[in-house]
């Protein structure tokens, strides 16, 4: 699989979706990632290459990943345990956020959370993970977030339009903008020892 155009090296061959098997776009098989594999393909077929400086190979970055179960179950990005085997157990922290929290819980009070996964230096958000009512629809604000490289101070200063259970994620980076805080005057510490 040729994974920048989809063409399986057969004729006129393309593949999306499914059938597609591994590919670079994450997680395989979302209708979502099928539709951005189709969308490779047909422009590959019709223009002949796929234009690299407008779709990078990493255009697409981590994609979320949402289970319509009942409550919604969502998350984007690393796990805790995968943050830790790849930047080290003491510099990843996780902050959590229960949806009663939010304003929207005094009007429809559901249980849920956001829970951010983040770096300790910087506070830069490795991954984002929900679980409640609308956690479908909130993950793509955490994909936005991991995807462009923001730290929790960035998610800390935003301002949503509306009373929804999307204010947990302020509530969840105020959090951890303590813990990396904490963090910084721990190593400032140990530095002048």
């Amino acid at each position: 699989m040729y994974e920048t155009s989809m063409w399986t090296g057969v004729g006129r061959i393309y593949a999306a979706g499914d059938v597609a098997g591994d590919c670079e776009i994450r997680p395989p098989g979302l209708v979502t990632t099928g539709q951005a594999q189709a969308l490779r393909a047909v422009y590959s077929m019709f223009v002949n290459e796929w234009p690299i400086s407008d779709f990078r190979a990493d255009y697409y970055g981590l994609c979320p990943v949402a289970i319509w179960t009942m409550p919604d179950v969502a998350y984007v990005g690393l796990t805790e345990e995968e943050a830790k085997q790849r930047y080290g157990e003491g510099l990843v922290a996780t902050s959590t956020a229960p949806y009663s929290v939010t304003v929207r819980y005094a009007i429809k009070p559901q249980e849920g959370f956001v829970k951010l996964v983040f770096l300790l230096d910087g506070g830069r958000v490795l991954g984002c993970h929900l679980f409640g009512e609308d956690a479908n629809e909130m993950v793509h604000y955490g994909a936005s977030v991991v995807n462009s490289g923001q730290t929790v101070y960035a998610v800390m200063k935003e301002v949503m339009a509306g009373v929804t259970y999307q204010e947990a994620y302020r509530f969840a980076a105020t959090q951890a903008c303590f813990q990396v805080a904490a963090h910084g005057m721990q190593g400032k510490a140990k530095s002048r020892l």
